[in-house]
């Protein structure tokens, strides 16, 4: 539990623009899920979830070094 108390600290730490990519990353992986659950829509999810990842990378090493 404290491992997830600690994660949610750093989230809240965050600026602004790393809050908003961070929440932007969030949001486009989601849709690219629920891209991919939809088999009619073909090989677009995983150009969004890819998307997603890009976006995140800014705010992973933030969010996971140690303090």
């Amino acid at each position: 539990m404290g491992w997830y108390i600690d994660r949610v600290r750093k989230v809240k730490g965050l600026d602004d623009p790393m809050f908003v990519l961070f929440v932007f990353s969030k949001v486009l992986g989601g849709v690219a899920i629920g891209i991919l659950i939809a088999p009619y829509v073909g090989t677009v999810g995983w150009w969004v979830l890819a998307a997603a990842i890009i976006v995140a990378i800014p705010v992973l090493p933030k969010l996971f070094k140690k303090s």
